[in-house]
């Protein structure tokens, strides 16, 4: 049924090209049915070409729905694009709080686990009086 989705807004887009905003609204639509349709039952995972093809139909649908000041779609778009963003982004990597380095993390994780001067030393491999210093 999504295949059938697909093709029919694919037809629909190629149709609706000099009419911009029902082309902008179908690349937006098409961008979902194709991600539903890689993402369905039975698929384990998201099929890159989709992901690739609906985030170029969205950032073009992102693109005329700024220039033709339609902020329903605009809002739609941006909105699926940084959900999109968000869950591609690797789910190993930490995000550290007011840019802190993962060595300054490190220090601040010991000094709240209440450790003093020399256990963190000791426990960074650097001597107590580097501490406090910057490299």
């Amino acid at each position: 049924m999504l295949d059938e989705a697909v093709d029919l807004l694919r037809a629909a887009r190629q149709s609706q090209v000099h009419y911009r905003p029902w082309y902008a609204w179908t690349c937006y639509e098409l961008g979902e049915a194709l991600l539903g349709r890689s993402t369905a039952p039975g698929t384990s995972v998201a099929a890159p070409n989709a992901i690739a093809e609906t985030r170029a139909l969205w950032e073009e649908a992102l693109g005329l729905a700024r220039e033709m000041h339609m902020p329903p779609l605009e809002k739609r778009v941006a909105a699926r694009l940084e959900k999109l963003q968000v869950s591609l982004a690797p789910a190993s990597v930490p995000t550290l709080p007011c840019g802190l380095s993962p060595r300054e993390a490190e220090v601040l994780w010991l000094l709240a686990a209440g450790k003093t001067n020399k256990e963190i030393a000791f426990g960074l491999g650097i001597s107590e009086k580097n501490r406090g210093q910057p490299p």
